[in-house]
C-alpha cells in the first residue's frame, strides 16, 4: 500500500479512500465483509506488470472509510461512484460480499468487461436465515427485518437475493473457490458459476475464505484471465473435471 497512490471520494454523504497503482486498462479490487482494500493488495503488482491500472478501496463503514453502516446497497454505490470517476473499467477482482455488491451494482449502471469472483456468496437469503437464526428471531420477525431492507434501499429482495447469479450480458465471469472454505461453501462457487452462461471456475484446496487472495496460483489465474483476448462464450459453464459429475446437484457440490 506504500507505493499506491491515494485518492478520496465521496458516497452517500461518507468519505472513502481508494489507493491506485500503475497506468493503462483499470482493475478494481473490491474487498469483502470486515475487510479492507488492502487486504486484495496482492494482486496489485502482477497486474501492473501486465500493463494495467489498479485501483483498490475502503468500502463504506469499512477501514479508513468514514461512517459506520453497511450493506449491498451502500458497497454497490460505492463502486458505481468510484467506476463513474475513474472512468471505464476492464474488470473487478471481488471478495466474497464484495462480489455480491459488484453483482447488484453491475444490474444498475455498466460497471466492467470481465470480473472475478472470489468466494463468492450464493443465494443471500442463506445469510438472512442463518443471522435469524443466530439471534432466534421468529419467522414473523425475520419477514420483518427484510421488508424494512426493501423499504430502506428502495429494492426488492427477491433481486437482490441473487446478485452474484444474475448474468450481465455482454460480461465474462471467472468464479475461484476452495472446497475447504468455511464461510463460502464449494457448492456456492459452483451455483453460481452453472447460473452464468460461458462462465469459468477455478477450484482451489487448503486455501479457506482468506488465504486465497494471497496465493500465487490464484494470482496467476486472476491475471491470466484479465489479460487474455476476449474469448467466445459458450452453452455451459467450464468446470474442473472434479467437478462435472455434480454440475446441478447442490447436495452432491457440497461434499466435494
Amino acid at each position: 500500500m506504500e507505493t499506491a497512490e491515494p485518492f478520496n471520494f465521496r458516497v452517500g454523504g461518507e468519505r472513502l479512500t481508494a489507493w491506485s497503482w500503475g497506468s493503462g486498462p483499470i482493475v478494481l479490487l473490491v474487498h469483502g465483509w470486515e475487510g479492507r482494500g488492502s487486504q486484495m493488495g496482492a494482486f496489485a503488482q502482477p497486474l501492473v506488470d501486465e500493463g494495467f491500472r489498479v485501483i483498490t478501496l475502503d468500502g463504506p463503514g469499512h477501514g479508513t472509510a468514514t461512517g459506520r453502516r453497511s450493506s449491498v446497497p451502500q458497497f454497490a454505490e460505492a463502486i458505481a461512484v468510484l467506476v463513474e470517476r475513474v472512468g471505464s473499467v476492464h474488470g473487478i477482482v471481488t471478495h466474497s460480499f464484495g462480489g455480491a455488491a459488484t453483482g447488484w451494482a453491475a444490474r444498475q449502471v455498466p460497471l466492467a468487461n470481465r470480473l472475478v469472483f472470489v468466494a463468492p456468496p450464493g443465494d443471500l437469503d442463506q445469510y438472512v436465515t442463518f443471522f435469524a437464526e443466530l439471534v432466534g428471531l421468529s419467522t414473523t420477525v425475520r419477514r420483518r427485518m427484510v421488508s424494512l431492507l426493501e423499504r430502506r434501499f428502495s429494492l426488492q429482495w427477491e433481486e437482490v437475493r441473487y446478485a452474484t447469479m444474475t448474468p450481465i450480458e455482454g460480461t465474462e465471469l471467472l468464479v475461484i473457490q476452495d472446497r475447504n472454505d468455511k464461510e463460502s461453501p464449494v457448492s456456492n462457487g459452483l451455483a453460481v458459476s452453472n447460473a452464468w452462461p460461458g462462465s469459468r471456475l477455478h477450484v482451489t484446496s487448503g486455501l479457506g475464505h482468506r488465504r486465497i487472495l494471497r496465493h500465487p496460483e490464484v494470482i496467476e489465474e486472476v491475471v491470466g484471465f484479465l489479460a487474455a483476448k476476449p474469448v467466445e462464450t459458450t452453452d455451459q459453464p467450464f468446470l474442473p473435471r472434479a467437478l462435472e459429475s455434480v454440475a446441478g446437484s447442490s447436495t452432491a457440490a457440497a461434499t466435494v
